[in-house]
């Protein structure tokens, strides 16, 4: 299960798993591309090569970031903070 915090100040939505709700493991961030207008970056920090994507709105970039968080657990290589 993922915990997420919002922070009013820069708009970045940080992702934590339940078991470390201390250290983020990804985000949502809001930036402003030139001609496509809005859109919504995802990261997830807990692999090495880190998966990111991009997404039209935040709901969509927060199912990308959910789908990649499932993924990495049934790899057992994410997730494990040292």
């Amino acid at each position: 299960m993922l915990l997420s915090k919002h922070c009013p100040h820069t708009g970045v939505v940080n992702f934590y798993d339940v078991s470390e709700p201390h250290i983020a493991i990804g985000s949502i961030t809001k930036s402003r591309s030139g001609l496509k207008g809005q859109s919504y970056n995802c990261l997830f920090y807990a692999l090495d090569e880190a998966p990111f994507g991009y997404s039209a709105d935040q709901l969509s970039a927060e199912h990308s970031l959910r789908a990649v968080v499932v993924k990495a657990k049934s790899d057992k290589r994410a997730l494990e903070l040292h």
